[in-house]
């Protein structure tokens, strides 16, 4: 359960983190903020395209298997981004991002809820979705500080560097199926 949570906190700051960092995009790049209103709708399709390709995954790899791809993926995909240069190169890796960070809440909320009696899954399943909440209150805490301190692309590393770093005590953590 709590590995469950820590990967969603990790996906709720992925998701909501090119939304703190637009303002700063905009000016570097010369662009009106309205100029990345494609980028944002890629990351919500990719998280669609994720939860929609989550069921598949879990079923053919397992979903501790699946877990463990979908944070890879976004992780990945998140250090990309710190590296993207213009506009149309941000929507495309925010929507490649997006299936990652969507590909893991189904399988997370479904293993973690397997682990618990019929009278608990309901409140695991919450407890678990709340990590996506949290994750983007983190990300709007720290993203003015690290763009402060370190650029828009911190934001980035750091959303890649934490998953990164949790995917082998997910491998190692989680039950698999």
């Amino acid at each position: 359960l709590v590995l469950a949570f820590l990967t969603i906190v990790l996906d709720g700051y992925d998701t909501t983190a090119i939304a703190f960092v637009i303002p700063t995009l905009a000016r570097e790049w010369g662009q009106a903020p309205s100029a990345f209103t494609p980028t944002l709708v890629a990351t919500s399709a990719g998280a669609v395209l994720g939860y929609m390709l989550s069921g598949r995954m879990s079923a053919w790899l397992g979903r501790r298997k699946a877990i463990v791809a979908g944070v890879l993926v976004f992780a990945l995909g998140s250090f990309a981004t710190a590296v993207a240069a213009s506009i149309t190169a941000l929507t495309v890796l925010r929507l490649l991002t997006g299936i990652g960070l969507g590909a893991v809440l189904p399988a997370a909320v479904s293993l973690s809820v397997a682990q618990f009696d019929a009278g608990r899954r309901e409140v695991v399943a919450i407890a678990v979705i709340a990590g996506l909440s949290l994750g983007a209150v983190i990300g709007g805490l720290s993203g003015g500080w690290l763009i402060g301190h370190f650029g828009w692309t911190s934001v980035f590393v750091v959303g890649a560097i934490l998953p990164l770093l949790l995917s082998p005590l997910l491998w190692l953590g989680l039950p698999a199926d």
